[in-house]
């Protein structure tokens, strides 16, 4: 966590409204920002039905 998130973090720990209120604003904003096109110098290949994760 950085600076600014402890700060917020450390005013609305104890009001869950607020905190639910700042977190449902958070999540939209940055629900908007584009996302970037993933580059790769190697081919990707993506298939229906199936998930590749790192665990």
């Amino acid at each position: 966590m950085n600076t600014l998130e402890r700060y917020i973090y450390n005013k609305i720990r104890f009001s869950p409204k607020i905190k639910s209120l700042i977190v449902g604003l958070y999540q939209r904003l940055f629900s908007i920002v584009p996302i970037k096109k993933i580059q790769s110098d190697y081919n990707i290949v993506t298939r229906e039905g199936y998930f590749f994760g790192f665990h």
